[in-house]
């Protein structure tokens, strides 16, 4: 019966043992009876054997010392690359996180004008320290004024008191008389304080302005857009309250819907808008708009013309000034 074939792993082990003298010719033989063939066998040994001699000779050569200086050299970013992987994790961790939150309050410091949201309103600020430093003053001043009378008075009780000890007669008899006015002390009389008055709350306003060509579809819109909002009209006239110039626009809505109003308003035109002062303060969550939306140069002469192209002129009657009008009307509504 012929043995099995054997794998590939076991003949290339027993040709390792033919090349060192350590396998023995029934062995090979019980190889070659599996089929691997003697010439295969021999042609692995040799190759075995070549190598073995070639590694003996590699080995007797005395390498010279600048080439294993060289082959020692370490570059200074392999240097720092390898001590850098060297360290802890939890080092190589915080130190780019130390360097981002400092370059981010780098930044931040350097330039506040871009981020408005963490500063305050600066007129409505100056105003308030103003207010709160005047007040303070006098109430020091009040406080010191009250402590020098008192030190004064105080003063004064004690020299009476110690001319009165030192102006004393020497004892006398029984039956001497002692004349004289008797000084009492004065109670001290105490002033109370006034508490320092805190600074009335100021309110603010958002105050707009916008040039347009259709003024009066775009004040449908915006009208129409400020009551799905929940927005109400904030002084004396309806919302959109026209004039020879324009349209006008004051009124309250939620804070929440700033940025959507704004979005709205900008595809109109070119929006420019500030935050004021204003001396009514708002409830919470509500915020104060006041829009003026102005005809664009030329615009109003051209809608005229085409409303009514064949109509006679018509002389317009004397109006009142429109910047007139919008101040009487946020006077009253304060």
């Amino acid at each position: 019966m012929r043995p099995e074939k054997p794998t590939e792993f076991q003949v290339h082990h027993m040709c390792f043992d033919l090349a060192f003298g350590s396998a023995t010719e029934d062995q090979r033989k019980r190889f070659e009876m599996a089929g691997v063939g003697r010439l295969e066998i021999e042609r692995r040994v040799q190759v075995i054997k070549k190598s073995m001699a070639y590694i003996d000779l590699v080995s007797q050569i005395a390498p010279n010392p600048s080439t294993l200086d060289l082959i020692a050299y370490e570059s200074f970013p392999t240097r720092i690359q390898r001590r850098w992987y060297e360290t802890s994790i939890l080092l190589r961790w915080a130190i780019p996180s130390t360097l981002a939150m400092s370059i981010g309050l780098f930044v931040v410091l350097t330039n506040p004008q871009w981020f408005p949201w963490l500063s305050l309103d600066p007129q409505v600020t100056l105003s308030e320290v103003e207010i709160a430093e005047v007040k303070r003053s006098d109430v020091i001043a009040g406080t010191s004024d009250n402590n020098e009378e008192s030190t004064d008075s105080a003063n004064q009780e004690s020299i009476q008191i110690a001319a009165r000890e030192e102006t004393h007669p020497a004892p006398a008899p029984e039956s001497a008389e002692i004349e004289g006015p008797v000084i009492a002390a004065k109670p001290e009389q105490i002033k109370a304080t006034t508490p320092p008055v805190r600074p009335k709350p100021k309110g603010f306003v958002y105050r707009a302005h916008m040039n347009t060509s259709e003024v009066n579809e775009v004040a449908t819109l915006i009208s129409n857009r400020i009551v799905a909002l929940g927005g109400t009209k904030a002084g004396n006239v309806e919302l959109g309250w026209e004039q020879p110039k324009g349209r006008y626009f004051h009124f309250s809505v939620g804070a929440e819907h700033y940025d959507e109003i704004f979005n709205f308003l900008q595809q109109f035109g070119t929006l420019r808008i500030s935050k004021d002062p204003h001396p009514r303060v708002m409830p919470e969550g509500q915020i104060r708009w006041i829009l003026w939306l102005e005809w664009a140069a030329g615009a109003q002469q051209r809608a005229s013309d085409v409303a009514a192209p064949n109509q006679p002129p018509i002389e317009a009657e004397p109006q009142e000034d429109t910047n007139s009008q919008i101040m009487k009307e946020e006077e009253a509504s304060e």
